[in-house]
């Protein structure tokens, strides 16, 4: 049995939205059922500015190994969070992971030594089974999935493969948290009907290709069964008090009769809680009668991923939607009061002008009612990274730790500036048409909390520079 501290990097930015550390709580939920093990879990986005408490946590823990997971633009603050570990325990093995260390595992090992292994991907079994050889004395070549120094370089163990049936794993370790907290956090999608809320992965991976994918969980995409969502959903409402759930698959309805099942078994067993799917629907996939249960069920926001209104980017980047089917699925969720978000990506390889402004044209015209539009960044994990080599386009090497707002690097045909002109045109020719503005007063929740800060990050997204 092993002490094992998972860290949550974090830094501050007006743009990022924070969400309690699913990934780690899968972590500690497995190592407790899997090894008997004692994980505990501090989330530094709690209170990103505070060094010193992180050092203090490290302390009380005493932990034998620590694990940090960061996304990219964190990894500054990973490698710092690696000293800290070493510093105060210098022989507990330092392991990071998460998406940073998915997509730059050499370079996040080579760079730092306090680092001591990097655990790619999927992590709950190679972790485990790190942690399993480290408490034992074993030599971590046995352990697949890994990567650490040795001989003067590093080591890579034979691949794991990802898990097949998702349902294997435990309910994330809730109880190592404070729920209560994070909804005192911008969370994913910045709107909320209730504070004390959890995100929910009903399945991970996607089994489209699109090339602007991280590809956070892997290639192969795998559901959780109906009954293994609605249980966890129920546990959360009946068990911790949780009075709205956010659902964050990368790709949520694959299958329409198992999306029709887990709203169905909702409201068959009275599980009455406000739903929001943030991430993860290809809105040309929804059907009429499907939109209808999930609103039955309590869906009260949905996001489309549009990404881009080029039909020859669409195709170049493998998306591929069928708009006649899109503009049917933002129809039908408008008609039934379901608030619509949609995401938007410009400066995407090869981009033209008038490409950029069809893209600004649609989030305008639509009947989306908030929009999100980024650049499209070639983070090296995803296929963007690789087009833009083909294309010659100079791409940062290294632990690249650009942001989707603030870098200079561009893909498109589109100077920067005219990119960054056309993000500020596309917000106040989205927000500023009376027909919108009215329908979010009437629909938002909780209005005299969420309108202010609404309206003052318009304010910033509309006005800044890049």
């Amino acid at each position: 049995m092993a002490r094992v501290l998972l860290l949550q990097a974090a830094i501050h930015d007006e743009h990022i939205e924070r969400s309690p550390p699913l990934g780690l709580m899968y972590l500690a939920s497995y190592l407790r059922e899997h090894g008997g093990h004692e994980p505990t879990i501090y989330d530094l986005r709690l209170d990103y500015r505070r060094l010193d408490r992180v050092e203090d946590a490290i302390r009380r823990a005493r932990p034998d190994v620590v694990g940090i997971s960061a996304q990219s633009p964190e990894a500054p603050v990973l490698h710092r969070l690696a000293l800290l570990a070493k510093r105060h325990h210098p022989q507990a093995p330092v392991v990071a992971g998460g998406i940073h260390a998915t997509n730059y595992p050499d370079d996040t090992l080579a760079n730092d030594p306090h680092i001591d292994f990097v655990v790619p991907g999927e992590g709950e079994f190679a972790f485990a089974d790190l942690v399993d050889a480290l408490a034992a004395g074993r030599d971590p070549q046995s352990v697949a999935g890994v990567l650490y120094r040795a001989n003067g370089g590093v080591v890579h163990t034979p691949l794991r493969p990802v898990a097949p049936d998702p349902d294997v794993l435990p309910y994330p370790a809730w109880d190592l948290i404070d729920l209560g907290a994070y909804g005192r956090l911008p969370r994913i999608g910045l709107i909320y009907a209730h504070r004390r809320y959890m995100i929910v992965e009903t399945a991970r991976a996607c089994p489209f290709h699109c090339a602007w994918c991280h590809k956070t969980a892997g290639d192969v995409h795998r559901m959780h069964r109906p009954e293994y969502t609605i249980g966890e959903i129920e546990k959360l409402v009946r068990e911790h008090r949780v009075g709205e759930i956010t659902i964050i698959d990368d790709m949520f309805n694959f299958r329409t009769e198992r999306v029709n099942a887990i709203f169905t078994g909702l409201i068959e067993r009275g599980i009455h809680v406000p739903i929001s799917v943030v991430n993860g629907l290809r809105a040309d996939l929804l059907p009429d009668e499907t939109l209808e249960l999930m609103k039955r069920a309590g869906v009260y926001r949905v996001m489309y991923a549009i990404e881009t209104a080029s039909p020859r980017l669409q195709k170049l980047m493998r998306k591929n939607l069928d708009f006649d089917k899109v503009h049917r699925a933002i129809d039908k969720a408008y008609a039934l009061g379901i608030l619509i978000h949609g995401n938007f990506i410009i400066g995407l390889p090869g981009e033209m002008e008038e490409e950029v402004n069809q893209t600004v044209r649609f989030a305008a015209t639509s009947k989306i009612d908030t929009i999100g539009l980024y650049r499209a960044m070639p983070y090296k994990g995803c296929d963007l990274y690789r087009i833009a080599q083909e294309q010659g386009i100079p791409v940062p090497e290294g632990e690249a730790t650009f942001s989707f707002w603030d870098s200079d690097v561009n893909l498109s045909r589109v100077p920067v500036e005219t990119l960054n002109r056309a993000k500020k045109r596309a917000y106040w020719q989205t927000y500023l048409r009376p027909r919108r503005m009215w329908r979010l007063l009437r629909l938002i929740p909780h209005k005299s909390r969420l309108l202010p800060f609404l309206f003052l990050f318009f304010i910033r997204k509309a006005l800044r520079n890049n």
